[in-house]
């Protein structure tokens, strides 16, 4: 470290040259990012790129790649290839990325890099037809009246195929499995030039036997020359489903379609729920779900068409994945654009056009279609979307904000939570129950899950809110959006024990109502509690008489450090029996890169109240005057980040997601770490892992009536003020060499 460094604490490093208004911006961050590292300051440099990181929520490879470099100068090699391969997951084409993975230790990954970086480079090579008039400008043709369906419809289903064997013979396997009734109905498969010859083996037994048309093209065209082959060979009367070969289709799926598109006459295209549709994805929306198994499938269909009458419900797009377009679309404005190369954003593309022609899209949330997703594309999927998402963006401007809107109101999160409703009390696997209060602590749900999931089972959690249950999947399956209400919790309880439930566990009765917590443990029910929160076991505090009651009924008592179990011993000594003591953890750990210099503190907390953001001010201020080098790294987010860092001497990392690496899991070399929660510091697990590390530690706890040292570590009383706080802190900062 020179001189320049050794005179600052790492935040004005990382601050310096960086000024307030520009902490959001993620050029300035990546920047003075840059000049770090140039600088040889990996400390500060890393500051920088975690808060580019989380900022922009871990999905830009540019922000992961620059990461990797500073975890590099830090010799974090384990944490710089963890980013390199997150990279690579979101832009498998990225330069700069793989000609790092070109030094990975994995020979497999050192060949895929080479392959990648052969490849030609983007937007080169691609099947893009240049007098496409889209590429010039998005034409808006005048709007030509829908026709109406009488008697018969007919139905061309074009299913254009490239890759991934299974996959497409089951898709087959399924759309002719259910021949159309009243929908004269018959498939088009392109052969968009396979490379498996199993593939086209399939094609050719299934077109010598009758079942399909079968078109094959010279060469890889993409989806959009394909279809584009496909509907050439429509009739005069037909109408078009387009459907990926990586989907599951069931029972009667043309006609269900149809019968939505033709309900009104400005319906151009009819999109279906599935777990894989962008806006119609279940259970999250935009999300690649997992596809469910074949008997859920065909069970969340059966319960998505027996729902009582739904409302449609409008998009700004349909999506290509499962597509059915009237003809009268077609004859407005023509086929898909070729101008998107192999893939991604011409079906947006085509279904924009038609919005400007007066046509509107919908969903169809009486059908569930089942999507693997990706299995043509692979790993170039996010390359394609990179490559293509300008164009799109320069054709129609406004696209982005009218889709961030649909996404902001999810019109369709009411439909999808009577589908989760209906399948989660229809389900008969046993599952793991959870009751919460709206507080909580993430990391003790987490392993209850784990564990539960170790045994088989999933969890659902179920949290208190606005006076009824929001029931959730922990690991991001059915149900995310089904929300229990009714008079009182014995009524909420009812519908909860229609539920094959296996194992419940009932996570800080103190956070639940009195009412609430005294019926589960009536109930009848086996239970273990799950504690985190230190305040029930603070023995300045009246005890509320449901906690008691509920430890008193529960089988096991879990709580989520050492610490916490050593408090609830004084607090309620005849629990003690049932108590399961987290292990002890040993003292070491692996190395970890040092993430502040000697004059830092790191806060560490997930969600910052405003008590708490005024107790970092404080602190601020108290550090600045004890000694100019001093600064604060926050790990979490404030209500204004700007606000906080303005002072020069404190930098915030802001919020981790569930999925991304916070440093206060991976401890660094910090000089303290401070836990500022009144609620629940002790009985968070970090807190152990820091200690485990011999970093010095200040935290709350409820067993002190005053603050006090215990070897380098500081404890605080929860109920002590605000100046005496900041006092102790400033004081046993100081004191630590």
């Amino acid at each position: 470290m020179n001189e320049v460094q050794s005179a600052a604490s790492v935040v004005a490093r990382a601050i310096r040259g960086l000024a307030p208004s520009a902490s959001d911006d993620a050029a300035s961050l990546a920047a003075q990012a840059r000049r770090c590292l140039e600088a040889r300051d990996g400390s500060a440099a890393w500051l920088l790129a975690e808060r580019l990181v989380r900022t922009r929520r871990g999905m830009v490879a540019d922000d992961l790649v620059l990461r990797s470099l500073t975890l590099a100068a830090l010799d974090d090699a384990a944490g710089a290839w963890r980013d390199v391969r997150a990279a690579l997951a979101i832009d498998p084409l990225h330069p700069f990325a793989n000609r790092l993975a070109l030094a990975s230790p994995d020979q497999a990954e050192r060949d895929a890099a080479t392959r990648r970086l052969q490849q030609p480079a983007r937007g080169a090579g691609s099947a893009r037809d240049s007098s496409d008039p889209v590429v010039a400008a998005a034409p808006a043709p005048a709007r030509r009246p829908a026709a109406k369906a009488r008697g018969r419809r007919r139905v061309a289903v074009i299913v254009p195929v490239y890759d991934d064997f299974t996959a497409t013979a089951l898709c087959f396997r399924t759309l002719l499995a259910n021949p159309g009734d009243r929908y004269k109905r018959r498939i088009i498969a392109i052969d968009d030039a396979t490379p498996d010859p199993r593939i086209a083996a399939l094609l050719d037994e299934l077109a010598q036997r009758g079942h399909i048309e079968l078109v094959r093209n010279p060469d890889n065209g993409g989806f959009a020359m394909s279809v584009n082959r496909g509907l050439e060979r429509l009739g005069p009367d037909e109408d078009v489903l387009l459907l990926n070969a990586d989907t599951i289709a069931p029972p009667g799926l043309c006609a269900r379609m149809a019968r939505v598109a033709y309900m009104q006459d400005d319906i151009g295209t009819v999109t279906p729920l599935s777990n894989n549709g962008e806006y119609t994805s279940m259970p999250v929306r935009f999300r690649e779900n997992p596809l469910p198994p074949p008997d859920a499938l065909v069970e969340l269909d059966r319960l998505a068409a027996s729902q009582d009458a739904v409302d449609l419900v409008d998009l700004p797009n349909g999506v290509g994945f499962c597509l059915y377009v009237k003809r009268a679309v077609l004859e407005t404005i023509g086929p898909l654009s070729t101008a998107f190369g192999r893939g991604y954003y011409e079906d947006v593309e085509f279904c924009l056009r038609a919005r400007a022609a007066g046509f509107r899209h919908v969903c169809a949330p009486g059908i569930f279609v089942g999507h693997a997703g990706s299995r043509s594309f692979k790993d170039e999927k996010r390359s394609l979307v990179v490559a293509n998402l300008p164009l799109l963006a320069r054709l129609y401007p406004g696209y982005r904000e009218q889709s961030a809107g649909f996404v902001r109101q999810d019109p369709l999160r009411a439909a999808i939570a009577r589908l989760e409703q209906a399948w989660l009390f229809a389900r008969q696997t046993p599952l793991a129950l959870l009751v919460r209060g709206p507080a909580h602590d993430a990391m003790l749900v987490e392993h209850y899950a784990a564990t539960q999931r170790a045994a088989g089972l999933d969890t659902i959690v179920a949290t208190v809110e606005d006076g009824g249950l929001r029931l959730r999947d922990q690991a991001g399956g059915l149900p995310q959006n089904v929300v229990l209400t009714g008079d009182g919790p014995r009524e909420l309880l009812r519908d909860l024990a229609r539920l094959p439930v296996a194992h419940l566990a009932i996570a800080d009765p103190d956070n639940l109502s009195d009412g609430l917590a005294a019926a589960l443990a009536e109930m009848g029910w086996s239970y273990d509690v799950l504690l985190a929160d230190s305040g029930s076991v603070d023995t300045r505090r009246p005890a509320a008489g449901s906690t008691g009651r509920v430890l008193a009924g529960s089988r096991h008592i879990l709580p989520a450090t050492r610490r916490l179990a050593h408090a609830l011993a004084a607090r309620f000594p005849d629990a003690m029996a049932k108590v399961l003591a987290p292990p002890e953890l040993q003292p070491g750990g692996a190395a970890v890169p040092q993430v502040a210099a000697s004059h830092d503190l790191l806060v560490v907390c997930d969600a910052l109240s405003d008590s708490i953001e005024e107790l970092v001010r404080g602190l601020a201020i108290a550090l600045r005057q004890a000694d100019p080098r001093g600064g604060i790294v926050v790990d979490g987010a404030t209500s204004d980040d700007r606000a906080a860092m303005a002072p020069g001497n404190v930098f915030v990392l802001g919020e981790a997601s569930a999925d991304m690496l916070s440093c206060a899991t991976s401890p660094g070399t910090a000089k303290g770490v401070f836990f500022p929660s009144r609620r629940w510091g002790l009985g968070d697990a970090r807190l152990d892992g820091w200690m485990a590390r011999g970093v010095p530690t200040a935290f709350f706890d409820p067993s002190v009536r005053q603050c006090d040292t215990a070897g380098r570590d500081l404890r605080l009383p929860p109920d002590a003020s605000l100046e005496a706080v900041v006092s102790a802190l400033r004081t046993w900062w100081l004191s630590l060499a």
